[in-house]
């Protein structure tokens, strides 16, 4: 188990939308975009799922963004091979303001550590209202953001996935450790370091694409909703009820 593991934290919030480039519509939220492609015949072709993450605090700068966008470029090349593709663009941003963001914009916090390198835990801000989760669009990346792995984990939370892990206590020692679920030894979602990228991912967005376009009547969605948690789509068969199940975490 990589003790870096514990800098995730459990969320359930997110969300989606569906895109075409002529007709907008933003329903429910701004944290990305889901831009559909169709064929002649008006089948969905292709989804592309779109956020902007402006990053700040300590360890922020346009250096460190051009990094972040390397690395997500060249995680999401290795890995999608689905007719679903992904685009985070991190951009530095000073003084960024929640209340001035725009549809498909975030914003994630670089900050230190505690006392005596104690690790805090990195998360993002969502909420629940019945069986709908959303998320919010910031989020706090502890070790001033300087794991490539951390600060895209979190941005997938911001663009729609739950965590792949759950948290449990050492019977002998009494600590607290991640221990991804089956199945995601080495996924992103679930393992710190993950280099893979679950195939089912790419189908949540694809019909969260279609149900939220046959509902609106647009290409273009911003949405607020996680993907793969959605009261109205099919629930991940990767959890108990379809639901990750919140354990309770070393409070830090």
């Amino acid at each position: 188990m990589d003790p870096s593991a514990g800098k995730y934290i459990t969320i359930s919030p997110y969300n989606y939308a569906v895109n075409n480039p002529v007709k907008y519509i933003g329903p429910d939220g701004k944290d990305f975009i889901l831009s559909i492609t169709r064929d002649k015949e008006g089948n969905i072709t292709n989804v592309n799922v779109s956020a902007t993450v402006y990053i700040t605090g300590e360890g922020a700068n346009e250096q460190r963004a051009n990094e972040l966008n390397d690395f997500s470029s060249s995680f999401f090349k290795q890995q999608n091979k689905s007719n679903v593709s992904f685009n985070i663009n991190y951009v530095y941003r000073k003084n960024a303001n929640k209340k001035s963001l725009q549809q498909g914009e975030n914003i994630l916090t670089f900050k230190v550590d505690g006392e005596n390198g104690k690790n805090h835990r990195s998360s993002v801000a969502g909420f629940l209202i019945g069986n709908r989760h959303f998320t919010g669009q910031t989020g706090d990346v502890y070790g001033k953001g300087s794991s490539n792995f951390t600060v895209l984990h979190e941005s997938l939370h911001l663009i729609g996935l739950s965590d792949r892990y759950q948290d449990k206590e050492n019977s002998f020692t009494k600590k607290w450790y991640s221990e991804p679920d089956e199945g995601f030894e080495r996924d992103i979602m679930g393992y710190h370091g993950g280099k893979s990228f679950d195939a089912n991912y790419g189908k949540y967005y694809f019909d969260a694409a279609k149900f939220y376009s046959d509902k609106y009547g647009k290409d273009r969605v911003p949405l607020r909703r996680m993907v793969d948690m959605d009261g109205h789509l099919k629930k991940t068969p990767y959890e108990e009820g379809g639901y990750h199940l919140n354990v309770p975490t070393d409070k830090n």
